[in-house]
């Protein structure tokens, strides 16, 4: 039997994802909200067992709840300890739910960032450069045209194949290699496997940069010290669906489990 909303700890008005799917960019208009779950009562006393005494461990079980449960609202950081800063970033269509889950809980908050995809697109340069570089995000195809690249002008670099994603998609890697010697000692570097987590492609690929035309010393110690294999979209299907799809499963969305 499904319980009402109130049991739960939430709003009155507040569903789960499985109970309301809702489209659209879930940045867009979104907000990001920081709150401090205080103790109201005996605050000298707080302790190991403050949350205990202070009467604020509801609360703190309430944000967890709500971490674990509702995946629309996207935890920037958890609840971990009274007096703990706790930032969430709410989906527009779900602003009025969390302020009624806030008052429910009696938590206060402040809202720090009005919309987040404008903080997003502002860190997009004006105008793309047609080379590949590390000032923007790329879609798998172009990763894939890079590395292939990189296996043409370097030849250290091979381009391998690691298997295909459960749709079909090619997992495309390099192997560098400045020492038949170096075959037993190997660094195997993925990324991308969070498929929401962007900047992880662009540290493989980086790393593969600097391995391969940095002149620093140490750099070039490693690198030659080495065998490497670099996949750098591990999860090419979740990769490309957080590209292509907005949803409420965008987060952290990993196609191949």
């Amino acid at each position: 039997m499904a319980k009402d909303n109130s049991e739960r700890g939430l709003g009155p008005q507040q569903t789960t994802v499985n109970e309301q799917e809702e489209t659209g960019n879930l940045r867009d208009g979104a907000e990001q909200f920081e709150m401090t779950v205080t103790c109201r009562q005996n605050e000298t006393n707080i302790g190991s067992a403050g949350l205990m005494l202070c009467g604020t461990f509801i609360e703190i079980e309430a944000l967890r709840e709500l971490e674990e449960n509702h995946i629309a609202y996207n935890f920037w950081s958890s609840a971990v300890d009274v007096h703990h800063p706790v930032d969430i970033m709410v989906p527009p269509h779900l602003t009025n739910d969390f302020q009624d889950f806030l008052d429910l809980q009696q938590l206060t908050s402040e809202v720090f960032i009005d919309n987040v995809q404008d903080r997003i697109d502002n860190e997009k340069p004006s105008v793309q450069s047609r080379a590949f570089g590390w000032n923007d995000y790329y879609r798998l195809a172009d990763i894939n045209a890079w590395m292939s690249s990189i296996a043409t002008a370097y030849d250290v670099a091979t381009l391998v194949q690691g298997g295909s994603s459960y749709e079909g998609r090619p997992i495309m890697g390099l192997r560098i290699s400045y020492s038949a010697s170096n075959i037993n000692k190997t660094v195997f570097v993925e990324g991308g496997i969070h498929a929401r987590e962007w900047i992880s492609p662009a540290v493989s690929t980086f790393i593969i940069q600097q391995i391969l035309t940095s002149s620093d010393p140490a750099v070039r110690r490693v690198a030659q010290s080495y065998d490497w294999y670099f996949f750098p979209v591990f999860n090419p299907d979740g990769y490309e669906y957080t590209h292509t799809t907005v949803s409420t499963k965008v987060f952290n969305y990993t196609k191949n489990d």
